[in-house]
């Protein structure tokens, strides 16, 4: 990390920098009952760019710097969107909306070279780097991970333009930069469409290979799951298993943890009718080759209702898993709950608060030891502020030092 260059000193970076000026710039102009709104919206979004850059200079190692790269290029894809729709409101005065596009345009393309060139000592030793791309395609960062002997597994959502079918790549890179699984890359997921908006993360598997959860919206909202190999052959049937087979229903927001001693990969996500109207947090367990373990139409874990039960997270503890949500009845007014459970999908420990305080709760990461002490962090208004919060949980569920 020595050898590069301070963050202000980065093209990217600079650039970054200029694009929510320019935006703030162009939407001062906005009508004044936009403030709060669109505004405001494409505000937030043009600024954490440059700020994620700054924040990832200053963290130790380059997976570190690697993981704000891609939040950053989501954050573009942000802008893009946002700065089509003011256009199609006609809220940009003459030649603003040909100004900005361009500039995120650009800034996308600059994250995808550096991430290419990003290896363990901080140097460019790739040549002109990994060249991840499909002619005709738009690639978008979705996740990346340090896998076995220096290698890194990287994945990426890929789609024609704005409105067209988005699908799941990902490949394996060795430390000498030379891609593991296949030239062409490697089709995760490639019939109908993801969710717009969903980038999925995967879980690492510890044996070289990763696992992957997500949901389409073409032809229906569903969530599936995949497990790839180290090799890169997949362990389940192509473009993955779906979680339920439940048609009155629909599934949206899945996660996934696995389990290294019987390759089982547990699935969990939020449930709803198809009016979207009630939802609930399911779950379901697969074995080693993808057959679901419990039930067609998974576990019911919190049964259908009016409280919004979102950001569903999920840790792999013991035979199963403990996971976890947010309960919102009404805006501002959510708790975190969880419940522990075993491989069979029996209860070990019974729905729990995790944190009760009543505020807006969103943005959940989970995390687990080897002790199987489990972390979970999360965004909180409580205060009046967003703040950010951590909860350890014990294996036994209890809260707090034991």
């Amino acid at each position: 990390m020595g050898n590069v260059k301070d963050f202000h000193e980065l093209k990217v970076w600079q650039k970054a920098h200029e694009l929510p000026l320019a935006v703030y710039r162009a939407t001062a102009a906005f009508p004044r009952e936009k403030l709060y709104g669109l505004t405001s919206q494409l505000r937030r979004v043009s600024a954490p760019i440059a700020a994620n850059f700054a924040e990832g200079r200053g963290r130790s190692g380059d997976a570190e710097f690697a993981r704000f790269c891609s939040i950053a290029m989501g954050s573009a894809s942000e802008v893009q969107y946002h700065l089509l729709l003011a256009r199609d409101l006609w809220l940009f005065t003459p030649g603003d909306y040909e100004d900005l596009a361009p500039r995120a345009t650009e800034l996308k393309r600059m994250l995808t070279a550096l991430l290419q060139k990003l290896n363990a000592a901080g140097e460019p030793q790739w040549g002109d780097g990994v060249v991840l791309s499909e002619s005709g395609y738009d690639y978008t960062l979705a996740d990346m991970h340090a896998a076995d002997n220096g290698s890194v597994i990287v994945s990426w959502v890929s789609n024609t333009g704005f409105g067209s079918n988005s699908q799941l790549r990902a490949n394996k890179i060795n430390a000498a930069g030379h891609k593991l699984w296949g030239s062409g890359n490697l089709s995760i997921f490639d019939s109908g469409s993801l969710q717009f908006g969903n980038f999925p993360y995967f879980v690492y598997d510890g044996k070289g290979g990763a696992v992957f959860a997500w949901y389409t919206n073409s032809p229906t909202l569903q969530c599936y799951a995949q497990h790839i190999l180290g090799n890169g052959t997949a362990a389940f049937q192509q473009n993955g298993v779906a979680v339920s087979a439940n048609t009155a229903n629909v599934r949206v927001d899945p996660v996934a943890a696995y389990r290294g001693l019987t390759g089982e990969v547990f699935v969990f996500w939020t449930e709803e009718n198809s009016l979207q109207s009630l939802s609930g947090v399911y779950g379901q367990k697969f074995n080693s080759s993808g057959a679901p373990q419990w039930g067609a139409d998974g576990l019911t874990i919190l049964p259908l209702g009016t409280d919004s039960q979102i950001f569903v997270e999920t840790v792999q503890i013991g035979t199963g898993a403990l996971t976890f949500w947010v309960d919102q009845p009404s805006y501002g007014d959510a708790t975190i709950q969880a419940i522990k459970l075993d491989g069979s999908g029996a209860t070990v420990c019974p729905q729990f608060a995790v944190s009760s305080t009543p505020a807006d709760k969103s943005r959940l990461v989970a995390g687990i030891s080897p002790s199987d002490m489990a972390a979970l962090a999360f965004e909180d208004d409580r205060t009046g502020n967003n703040g950010i919060y951590i909860q350890n949980v014990n294996p036994d569920c209890t809260l707090g030092q034991e």
